[in-house]
């Protein structure tokens, strides 16, 4: 019953803003089901593949943001962000992420207080497709941040296709799963080969998280672009406090605050 809660909760978040399920599913299974953090977070990758199609398909359904849809934009983003990540990873091993977690933490509540600020922007401009470079640079913008910081790449796509490119709030957000599919997929495969992902409870986890999209995608179509907009800023500036107030656990001894290994576990081959 727990794991079908949190993948309820996860389903509801990833089709409400675009963000995937993974902030909800980590904390979740590592805190409710001691859950080893690598086992969890390869879980929960192979969960957010199944939601975010599913949650694209919700997107889709809104005749508005199906006249305006273009899947070129989400092609050029994906390949910006895989390139993003594996420049992100190999920096995160170089610099201090706990100061630049926090300095990101802090654009992130402003961010997000200028969306609720500014509902009157919702809608976006009717725009051309952005240049492929500038959409190049974006996703690997995005994929790097992300890379360099482990955070969900919604959390920086969904803001730059708003404030920086224009884009509606409905639209960035479906762009948004949309891209997130690709990007699952090879994480999720590497936490496979890893052993790092539970197959019983992502089952259940995606059950529940199906069951949290079928609740809230009728409401997408209803709900109007500002007080989505008004929403994703609440829910980044309430990360983006997450992150700033985020203790460091570097002082921490090796294995200190980790949770027990459940029997039945296997130790990460990583």
């Amino acid at each position: 019953m727990t794991c079908v809660v949190i993948g309820l909760l996860a389903g509801m978040f990833n089709v409400l803003f675009g963000v995937g399920g993974g902030l909800i599913m980590v904390p979740g299974m590592t805190l409710l089901l001691a859950m080893r953090t690598h086992r969890a977070v390869g879980t929960s990758l192979a969960v957010v593949l199944p939601l975010a199609i599913f949650s694209v398909t919700k997107y889709l359904a809104v005749e508005k943001i199906n006249q305006q849809w273009d899947w070129l934009p989400v092609i050029e983003l994906a390949v910006g962000g895989v390139f993003g990540a594996m420049l992100g990873a190999t920096l995160a091993n170089t610099l201090r992420a706990r100061h630049l977690r926090r300095l990101f933490g802090a654009v992130v509540i402003a961010v997000g207080i200028y969306l609720v600020l500014t509902p009157q922007f919702a809608q976006g401009r009717e725009i051309l497709h952005p240049p492929w470079s500038l959409m190049l640079l974006a996703g690997i913008g995005v994929g790097a941040i992300s890379g360099l910081l482990g955070i969900g790449g919604g959390l920086v796509m969904v803001p730059v296709l708003v404030t920086l490119l224009g884009y509606s709030q409905k639209l960035a957000q479906g762009i948004s799963l949309a891209v997130i599919v690709p990007v699952s997929i090879s994480g999720a495969l590497i936490h496979f080969r890893n052993g790092n992902v539970s197959l019983r409870i992502a089952a259940w986890l995606v059950a529940g998280g199906l069951l949290g999209i079928q609740i809230i995608g009728p409401l997408i179509g209803q709900i109007e672009n500002s007080a989505l907009r008004i929403l994703f800023g609440l829910f980044l500036v309430v990360v983006g406090i997450s992150m700033v107030l985020q203790r460091s656990r570097a002082s921490r001894p090796p294995g200190a605050g980790e949770p027990p290994i459940p029997a039945g576990e296997s130790a990460p081959t990583s």
